[in-house]
């Protein structure tokens, strides 16, 4: 008979790890955003600004999209998790013996 064991623990730790990395992601997008607009408006020209605040956009958009899909991803991974807990718990007291006094 074969067995299948899952470490809930590491799926969660891997859920942790990808929450982690989505939130500083949503930073990066921010400080990026902020400094792509603040070299375009440094040009003087209205264009060159017009154009820098444009790529800002595109940039922080961008990345949040990445952060977000990080951030789902980190859900799902954590809600794994919490379902390889209750399959393991409704198993053991499924097969845990009933003793009468």
């Amino acid at each position: 008979m074969s067995t299948f064991e899952v470490d809930a623990r590491a799926i969660d730790s891997a859920g942790a790890t990808l929450r982690g990395t989505a939130e500083e992601m949503r930073q990066a997008a921010d400080r990026i955003g902020r400094a792509l607009q603040l070299a375009g408006g440094a040009g003087g020209s209205g264009a060159l600004a017009s154009s820098g605040a444009a790529a800002a956009r595109q940039w922080r958009d961008g990345l949040q999209t990445y952060a977000e899909a990080g951030a789902a991803l980190s859900r799902a991974t954590e809600q794994a998790a919490l379902a390889y807990r209750m399959v393991e718990l409704q198993t053991s007291m499924a097969l845990t013996p009933v003793v009468t006094p």
